[in-house]
């Protein structure tokens, strides 16, 4: 068989996209505390026993509580106490509040209107923006990966393979796309992301040190003259960014 120079290799972990209205919001959440729960107490040494001082300590540790945690029935509770004990302090006492946490406008993010939150938001776009989210799954998702490849097919690209993270449906695992790859005669691969973001499934299941990863296992395999790796979210390329936008601009026109 003459053998074939180059393919493009695509990977994928299942990825879906969804389109929603910015502009900070709790919902979704528990349902908040009906109280908040006691205050955390600071023990302070004999040195340490100026009021302000003492004062500013309680609410750093107020913040500390709620600046990074899993969200509980109490959270809510905890950041209304958190934030009315900030507003309590006197100027004097706000400056005494230590740690990465005393910034005076930590509580007053959540506005719901995203032109506000966040200066970097203030940039003319109008009161309505977009934010695009992506979330891997592999339940939007075998048959989508085998139609994909069929399509592939359809419109020329024999030198496109279609794997997936997970190795379902069987024919996309890596050991078959391998298989696949060789068979068709291709002595230099380019493994590629598709999905939105390449992150973790990208460096590491596809482009990872590691001997199970894609990268690695193409390697052993004795096959190729040239393994590559390509690490560019499908999110990064302008033409799928335009896809997003024309897409967007029709679910609103309807």
């Amino acid at each position: 068989m003459k053998k074939r120079n180059y393919l493009s290799l695509l990977v994928a972990g299942a990825m879906c996209a969804g389109l929603i209205l910015s502009g900070c919001s709790s919902e979704g959440g528990k349902k908040p505390a009906d109280s908040a729960p006691p205050a955390p107490q600071v023990s302070t040494s004999p040195e340490a026993e100026d009021p302000d001082q003492v004062a500013a300590d309680n609410v750093a540790a107020l913040i500390d509580a709620i600046y990074v945690q899993q969200r509980t029935e109490d959270t809510d509770a905890q950041c209304t106490a958190a934030k009315e004990a900030w507003d309590a302090l006197t100027d004097a006492q706000k400056e005494l509040v230590s740690g990465e946490f005393a910034d005076p406008d930590y509580f007053g993010r959540d506005t719901g209107d995203a032109s506000l939150d966040d200066p970097r938001n203030q940039d003319d776009i109008g009161e309505n923006e977009l934010l695009v989210v992506s979330f891997g799954t592999s339940h939007t998702a075998k048959v989508s990966y085998s139609q994909m490849q069929a399509q592939m097919g359809e419109l020329g690209y024999d030198n496109v393979f279609i794997g997936t993270v997970e190795g379902e449906p069987e024919e996309t695992a890596c050991e078959a796309v391998i298989q696949a790859v060789a068979d068709a005669g291709y002595t230099k691969v380019v493994l590629r992301p598709l999905m939105v973001v390449a992150g973790d499934h990208a460096n590491n299941d596809m482009a990872g040190p590691d001997a199970d990863s894609w990268l690695s296992m193409f390697e052993a395999s004795g096959s190729f003259d040239q393994v590559d790796t390509q690490i560019a979210g499908l999110g990064q390329i302008e033409a799928i960014q335009q896809l997003y936008v024309a897409h967007t601009a029709a679910i609103i026109g309807q």
